[in-house]
C-alpha cells in the first residue's frame, strides 16, 4: 500500500515541530 506524498510531508512536519519544541528548551 503506497502512502500519498502529503502523508509523508505531514509526518515530517510533525517530527520537525517536535524537534523545534525540544530545541526551544535550551
Amino acid at each position: 500500500m503506497v502512502k500519498p506524498d502529503y502523508f509523508y510531508t505531514d509526518y515530517r512536519w510533525q517530527v520537525r515541530q517536535r524537534t523545534l519544541k525540544q530545541t526551544s528548551g535550551h
